[in-house]
């Protein structure tokens, strides 16, 4: 049963509100998605995960191309993916101010958004030639790269680019209690016993991207495995919404 709003007005808060919220364990936070909102991007697409008791994440992706490159120079006939992950320096309440280029920690996530985005480009449609996939989180509160995966599949479809699958992300977490919870917030987090990443293909029935992080039974595992397929295909029901609508 999906408890997720395909769509609602953005919020826009200032502060993050720690007070636990009040929803299903099996059920995502708020969910504003909008594609084709860069004129100049081949795609673009807006994602919004908006918390009752505020503090919301909030990503921007555009990709531009397919278009020849000396990023491509090296590579085989096929066309490849480049993905460029930031934050902004307001992403995270409290974060030390950045400093010019990118982290290891960005590096590391534009290299698993290639990767789990792989399976599901058609690249031997543009062989030769580059994807550049721009991603700017905006805001932090939880589920960043999960957002980004589903916003960054969400822009390459809106840029007209072959694709097998869309694929759509979301994560899992085990709370100390021994509860398994959909979507966490970043003020839930930390006090995870384990956590489960998971991009997901809806129509090929294909994982793309799985992490896990922490201790877990065998049972609890698979609860939150399930979990994250459930919320997968409620993104991908609000994907399709967007890409109607746009």
């Amino acid at each position: 049963m999906s408890h997720i709003r395909a769509s609602y007005r953005p919020q826009y808060r200032d502060t993050f509100d720690p007070i636990p919220e009040q929803r299903p364990h099996s059920a995502l936070r708020q969910t504003f998605l909008k594609t084709g909102i860069i004129s100049e991007a081949t795609g673009s697409a807006y994602i919004e995960l908006q918390s009752v008791n505020g503090g919301s994440t909030k990503v921007i992706c555009s990709c531009y191309g397919p278009r020849q490159t000396k990023k491509s120079m090296a590579f085989s006939e096929n066309g490849i993916l480049w993905c460029d992950y930031k934050y902004a320096t307001f992403a995270d309440q409290g974060a030390r101010p950045r400093r010019a280029g990118q982290s290891e920690r960005e590096r590391f996530l534009s290299r698993s958004i290639e990767k789990a985005l792989h399976e599901a480009v058609r690249l031997d449609t543009f062989p030769k030639a580059v994807l550049e996939i721009y991603i700017l989180v905006l805001e932090n509160d939880g589920g960043d790269f999960e957002a980004a995966l589903t916003c960054a599949s969400a822009a390459i479809a809106d840029a007209g680019v072959e694709m097998f699958d869309l694929v759509t992300a979301v994560f899992a977490g085990l709370t100390p209690d021994g509860r398994t919870i959909l979507d966490p917030r970043s003020c839930d987090v930390p006090k995870m016993k384990a956590t489960v990443s998971l991009g997901f293909m809806q129509s090929r029935q294909n994982v793309t991207h799985f992490n896990m992080g922490g201790h877990a039974s065998d049972l609890q595992m698979k609860d939150m495995v399930e979990l994250c397929l459930d919320g997968c295909s409620q993104f991908s029901d609000v994907i399709r919404n967007a890409l109607t609508l746009n």
